[in-house]
This record gives structure tokens, sequence and C-alpha cells, in this order.
């Protein structure tokens, strides 16, 4: 009963061991991931009215910041959340310090850059005091979060330096920050990997993180239709051209959808150290690509037949591709049925023939009408769509009949 109550007021994080590989997201996750609404919304906004090839660098920068946030806080959950109060004690935290930087983001585009290294600053020590303070409870723990609180800590370093620095290099500081924010996975593979090994036990990546990214990808996706809606909405309303470029946008962002979570919606990975480093490496492309699109949409609707500067639809097209591409490469990571391992090769390679369709495309239909420009990527995009799904059920049916028999 003590031990009960305990976990219920306060109760220690759950223990590396006892991890849960079969779950249902908790409704604190799906709050905590609101939060990142508001956050990507002010870094696509300032894309949109910056939508040069340094606006991309920009928004690429701060999103691998946001990513970074969300995908400690998600994973942290996914190894040590419980039911007791601390857990939810620190995610008001993390939601608290994430909607802060959402606030100092727009005064780091004004040149004011105390705000974010005081608020990411906060919000680095509340993930790293997360990571030290579990090796306190669970002593088992405690080898593998020593080269985070090493990585994290000069990242803490560089942020606190940067409130003091001079303008020219507080960019740099950050940079640093961030070098070692990321460099920390690759740096931990062979101690995780070898003391894994001393325990009996594999490297494994549960598929709450996968239905958790999946949910992720669901918010970013959202922001591509209010990109649509907020282009459509600046046209008049009144032409039959407006509503059929609407209507393309949003269906090709309805397939860019379908492609996703028909391949991997419910993926398995492979359980693996490496799995964990490519998951990180396809997905932060995959999820910007995503978003940029919504800012792509947004700059051809206002722009219309306006070619005179491309860089909106070379954006939308370079998104279509990293889209394909990172979709493909995350497909070698995940496990499948060994019946259908075959069948999901050719589907994959679809992608691989769309990415050079897309390409083709854009060589030669760059400054094609804006109509007639959605319409090739809509047909791209429908007919990858369409084969894939034919193959795929025809295969299912195969399969049924074959298990009948």
């Amino acid at each position: 009963m003590s031990s009960l109550r305990d976990n219920i007021w306060w109760g220690p994080p759950r223990k590396f061991l006892d991890r849960v590989m079969e779950r249902r997201i908790s409704w604190l996750e799906l709050f905590y991931d609101l939060v990142y609404v508001g956050v990507i919304s002010q870094l696509t906004t300032r894309f949109a009215e910056h939508c040069t090839a340094h606006g991309l660098m920009e928004f690429l920068f701060y999103f691998c910041f946001i990513f970074w946030s969300w995908m400690n806080g998600s994973y942290y959950h996914d190894l040590h959340g419980s039911a007791g109060i601390r857990t939810r004690y620190y995610t008001l935290l993390q939601m608290l310090g994430v909607a802060a930087v959402g606030i100092a983001l727009p005064y780091v585009w004004e040149g004011e850059f105390v705000a974010f290294s005081i608020t990411f600053g906060l919000v680095q020590i509340l993930i790293t005091w997360l990571w030290f303070s579990v090796g306190y409870y669970d002593p088992e723990h405690r080898p593998f979060n020593r080269i985070y609180t090493l990585f994290y800590g000069v990242s803490i370093c560089m942020f606190l330096l940067s409130i003091w620095a001079s303008k020219e290099l507080v960019p740099w500081l950050w940079g640093i920050a961030l070098f070692m924010n990321y460099a920390v996975f690759i740096a931990a593979w062979p101690n995780t990997t070898r003391r894994m090994r001393a325990l009996g036990q594999n490297f494994m990546i549960s598929n709450a993180i996968v239905e958790r990214l999946g949910l992720f990808t669901i918010i970013v996706l959202g922001e591509s239709i209010l990109g649509i809606m907020h282009g459509a909405g600046q046209l008049d309303i009144r032409s039959a051209n407006t509503w059929i470029e609407f209507a393309l946008c949003t269906t090709i962002t309805f397939l860019m959808w379908w492609i996703y979570f028909d391949i991997l919606g419910e993926m398995e990975i492979r359980q693996h150290y490496s799995s964990l480093l490519f998951l990180i490496i396809y997905f932060i492309p995959l999820l910007a690509a995503f978003a940029c699109s919504g800012i792509s949409f947004n700059m051809m609707l206002h722009a219309g037949d306006d070619v005179h500067d491309l860089f909106p639809r070379l954006l939308f097209g370079g998104c279509m591709i990293t889209i394909l591409l990172s979709v493909y490469g995350l497909h070698y990571i995940s496990v499948e049925d060994p019946e259908d391992e075959e069948m999901v090769k050719k589907l994959i390679n679809i992608l691989l023939v769309s990415a050079v369709a897309v390409i083709v495309f854009l060589l030669f239909g760059l400054h094609l009408p804006l109509l007639y420009f959605l319409l090739g990527f809509f047909a791209i995009f429908f007919i990858a769509v369409y084969i894939g799904t034919k193959k795929w059920f025809r295969h299912m049916m195969r399969k049924q009949a074959a298990e009948k028999s």
C-alpha cells in the first residue's frame, strides 16, 4: 500500500528494464504534442514571410531544435513515464518551456537573441535533468545516461554563454549546442549496445514511439492544410480556377498522407540501436518537408501563374522528392511479414520511380501555368497510389485464397 501511495503522489520514473513495449498512447502524451502545434506554426509563418533559400536554412535550423525537444520528451515518457504526479509535473514544465520558446522565436528574427537563449536553455536544462535524475532512482540506467548528461551539459553551457555573447557569435554557439544534441546519439551507440548485451537484452524501440511519430506527422500535415487555406483565401473565390487549384493542393496533401501511412503507419522497427539513428535521420527531413509543403502551397497560390520567382515551385518539388525518398529510406529499418516482403519491395520501388518523375517534371514543367503545374504533381502521386494500392490488394486476395485452400 505504501509503495502504491508513493507512486501515485510522486513516485520514481519507470525502470529502464521494466519498459512496456505494447501500450496505448496516453492522453497526457497527446496533450503534450499540442504545444508543438503553436511552435511549428511560428516557424512556418516566419518562413512564409521570407520564402527564400536563407529563410529555408533558418527554418531547418530552428526546426531541428524543436524536433530534438519533442523527441527527447517523447522518448523519455516512453521509457520512464509512470502514472505518478512526477511524470505529469515534468510534462507540464516541458510544455511551459516549449511554449515559451514559441513566444521567444519572433524576437530572434528581430535580432533579439536573449529570450531564445534563456527559454530553450531552460528546456535543455530540464531535459538533461530528466535523463540524469533517472540514474538516482534506477542505478541500472546510470551508465546509459552519463554520456547524454555530458553532451547535453555542453549544450547548456553554449546557451548560457549566448546570453552574454555578441550577436555575431550567438548563432555559432547555438550551432554547437545543436550539434552536441544530435551527436550524442552516435557517441552513445557503442556504450549502449555493449551494456545492453551485458544485461542480456537487445536495444528495442517500442511501437508507441512509431505511433507518436505518426501523430507528430499529422500535426505537421495540419500546417500544410493551413497553408493551402491561407493561400486560397487570398484569391478570387468567384473564379473556378481558385477552387480547382485549392482542390488539387488538398488532394496532393491527402495523397502524401496516403503514401506515408499506408507504408509506415503500422510499421515495426528493427530492434537495433542503428534503427533509432536512422529514425531520426529520416524523420527530420520528412517532417520538415511536410511543413514546408504548406508554405510552398501558400506561396504558389499567392503567385498564381507568375513565374518570376521560381523558389516556391522549386521548394514544393524538393519537398515532394524529400518525402518520397524519406519514406523509401524508413522502409529499410522496418520489419515485414516474410510473405509480404517481395511485394513490399515492389511497392517501395514505386516511390523511387515517382521521385525521378518529379525531377523530370520539374526540369520541363517548372514554367507551366499553376493549374497545369499542380495537375502534373497530382498525376504523379495519383498514379503511384493507384498502382501501389491495386498491387497490394491483389497480393492480399491471393494470400487469403492460399490460406483458405
